[in-house]
């Protein structure tokens, strides 16, 4: 006889799909992912592949709405790639996944430059340092001082664990004061950074050019030298002293 058992409502299994994306979709920026859910009172949204594979990755908890289980996302916060998107409803009767819609996440690159900071002056050999999200390359560029709007390339970086990293000798560029910028290039296209204002500050230098090494000279002869980060003052020319056994011979 049944009279005596009792029977427990496990309840229905839950079902789920994923309205929104539609399958190949490209995401860039925040958008909206919506779900269909039956005999649910939770959706979560899930990635996998891309870079992470089999183990997933949690993209948020949806809420329900009268158009469905809605969750507005920052596609931004996940590397560009392709991607299935799943919802997972959870109910009394368990949880189940939806079949895998696939998409591909493209967005644009950032950066920003860690070091040095803004206001910093510079001299002789120092590293510069950006991080870039969604890069495959990143470019340092000087504006400003005598290179103007159209800019001068510093050099390209190198990614390393503590961001992308350059070894700038300062002293390749004249002394003055610039705007120091990051340029990302990425899948998504190339953005720059904003500018940390910088001081090139490094010392003279200078060499003779004529006369050559061991020459010998008598009357009259013209004296060359080259030199870098030299300027006049006061409209007073600065000019080059020649020393042979400590006596000076011109200035």
């Amino acid at each position: 006889s049944l009279t005596n058992c009792k029977i427990s409502d496990v309840g229905n299994p839950p079902t789920t799909s994923v309205l929104i994306p539609s399958n190949g979709a490209t995401l860039s920026g925040s958008t909206t992912l919506d779900a269909s859910a039956s005999n649910a009172n939770s959706v979560q949204f899930w990635l996998f592949g891309g870079s992470y594979g089999f183990s997933g990755h949690s993209v948020g908890t949806a809420t329900l709405t009268e158009y469905g289980w809605l969750y507005n996302w920052n596609s931004s916060t996940v590397p560009n790639g392709s991607y299935a998107l799943l919802s997972e409803a959870t109910g009394a009767g368990g949880s189940l996944y939806s079949s895998g819609v696939n998409i591909t996440v493209s967005n644009p690159p950032t950066t920003s430059v860690l070091i040095p900071s803004n206001g910093a002056t510079l001299s002789g050999s120092t590293t510069l340092d950006a991080s870039a999200s969604n890069a495959n390359s990143v470019q340092f560029w000087l504006f400003g001082g005598s290179y103007g709007f159209s800019g001068h390339s510093v050099g390209t970086a190198t990614l390393t664990e503590y961001g992308w990293l350059y070894n700038w000798n300062s002293s390749t560029v004249p002394n003055g004061s610039y705007a120091l910028l990051s340029e990302a290039t990425g899948a998504g296209g190339s953005l720059y950074s904003s500018g940390v204002n910088i001081t090139v500050s490094n010392p003279p230098t200078t060499s003779v050019l004529i006369p050559s090494n061991g020459a010998t000279l008598s009357g009259s002869t013209t004296l060359d030298a080259s030199a870098s980060n030299a300027e006049s003052s006061g409209g007073e020319t600065r000019t080059l002293n020649l020393a042979v056994n400590s006596r000076l011979l011109c200035h």
